[in-house]
C-alpha cells in the first residue's frame, strides 16, 4: 500500500480494520496507546495532522450517534485539528472541513456536480455523497484557551449503505464513473485541509464563508429544518450569517438563525435532500 504525499509534518497510520477512526484517534491523543504497534504511549500532546484511516470500521458513527456503514473500497479516516479559543472555533471549523473534502473530491471527479449542503455534507447531484462528524478532543494546559477537534470524515467511493433507511438520499462516485481508492482523497484532502486552515486562521471566516456558498446547495431555495427539540422549521434559505449560521426566512418575513439541526431542501417538509 502506497502511502499518500502529507503536508509537512502531518502523519498517516492506516489499518486494515478499525472499530471507529475517530475513537482511535481519540485513543490516541489521550495518550493510551492504539490498534497500530509504535503507538503505544503516545503523549497526550500529539499535534496537528495526525490521520487515522481504516479500509473497515466495524462501529463508525455520525451525527447524532447514528450508524456510519464503513465498508471496504469508500473512505473512512479522522484528523486531529488544533483549534484557538477553546472550542469557540468549531463551527467555523465546520465549514473549512466541508471546502476542503469538496476541493479534494473536485480534483479527483472533475465535472461533476458536487455541492456542498449546511454545513459540510458534500452532494452528488443533490443526493449525500460524504459526511463529516467532528467531536472535541482534548483540551492541554499549554498553550491556554485552545484545543483540539477530532475530524471524522466518510465518502461513498465504491458503495453506499446496504440496509436501513438512509436519512438522505445517497450516492457513489463509482455510479458516477470515477474510480479512486480512498488513500488518493486522503492525500488531497490533507493538502487541501491544510492549505484552508491557515487561510482560515490568517484571514478570518470571510474567505471560508465566500468559498463555501459558491459551491452551496440550495441557497435562495425551500428548507426545512429539524431540530434537536423535535421542532421543524420551514422556509427559504435566505442567506450564511458571517459566524455560519443558516439564516432561515419564514414565510411570516421573519429570519432565524439555525446553528444546529438536520436541513432537508425542496418544497416538502421533511422531505428532499
Amino acid at each position: 500500500m502506497t502511502h499518500p504525499v502529507l503536508p509537512p509534518g502531518w502523519r498517516l497510520a492506516a489499518h486494515a480494520t478499525l472499530d471507529s477512526t475517530n475513537a482511535e484517534l481519540r485513543r490516541l491523543s489521550e495518550g493510551r496507546g492504539g490498534a497500530a504497534s509504535g503507538a503505544v504511549g503516545m503523549a497526550p500532546g500529539v499535534d496537528e495532522g495526525l490521520i487515522v484511516q481504516a479500509d473497515v470500521q466495524t462501529a463508525g458513527r455520525g451525527r447524532r450517534g447514528r450508524v456510519w456503514q464503513s465498508p471496504a473500497g469508500n473512505l473512512s479516516c479522522s484528523v486531529l485539528v488544533r483549534v484557538g479559543g477553546a472550542w469557540g472555533e468549531a463551527g467555523q471549523l465546520s465549514f473549512v472541513v466541508g471546502i476542503a473534502l469538496h476541493e479534494a473530491l473536485a480534483a479527483l471527479a472533475p465535472g461533476l456536480p458536487l455541492t456542498l449542503k449546511w454545513p459540510n455534507d458534500v452532494l452528488l447531484d443533490g443526493r449525500k455523497l460524504a459526511g463529516i462528524l467532528l467531536e472535541t478532543a482534548f483540551e492541554p494546559a499549554e498553550p491556554p484557551g485552545h484545543g483540539f477537534v477530532i475530524v471524522g470524515t466518510g465518502v461513498n467511493l465504491a458503495t453506499a449503505p446496504a440496509a436501513g433507511e438512509p436519512l438522505y438520499p445517497v450516492a457513489t462516485l463509482a455510479e458516477a464513473g470515477v474510480a479512486v481508492t480512498p488513500l488518493a482523497v486522503v492525500g488531497l484532502y490533507a493538502e487541501a485541509l491544510a492549505g484552508w486552515l491557515a487561510r482560515w486562521r490568517t484571514e478570518g471566516f470571510g474567505p471560508v464563508r465566500e468559498r463555501w456558498l459558491a459551491v452551496a446547495h440550495g441557497v435562495g431555495g425551500p428548507v426545512t429544518a429539524r431540530l434537536a427539540d423535535g421542532r421543524e422549521l420551514t422556509g427559504t434559505f435566505a442567506a450564511l450569517d458571517t459566524d455560519g449560521a443558516l439564516l432561515l426566512r419564514t414565510a411570516d418575513g421573519g429570519t432565524t438563525r439555525i446553528l444546529a439541526g438536520d436541513v432537508f431542501f425542496g418544497p416538502k417538509a421533511g422531505g428532499g435532500t
